[in-house]
């Protein structure tokens, strides 16, 4: 799975949208579609502290 953070950007035939496992590989595999700097791998929503981590804020900020 990876996170799209393109913002509204895109790149042709690539969805502009969170993409699944089976989708990463489909559209070129992970490291390519990172590369793209619209996507980026998930993080862990919290810490071992409890405390929600800077990613998953970014997220939620988005949406």
């Amino acid at each position: 799975m990876l996170i799209y953070i393109g913002n509204g950007d895109y790149k042709v035939g690539i969805p502009a949208r969170d993409l699944t496992s089976e989708e990463v590989q489909q559209y070129g595999g992970a490291e390519f579609l990172i590369a793209t700097g619209l996507y980026v791998k998930p993080a862990t929503s919290l810490r071992p502290s409890g405390k929600r981590t800077a990613a998953a804020d970014l997220k939620d900020q988005k949406e």
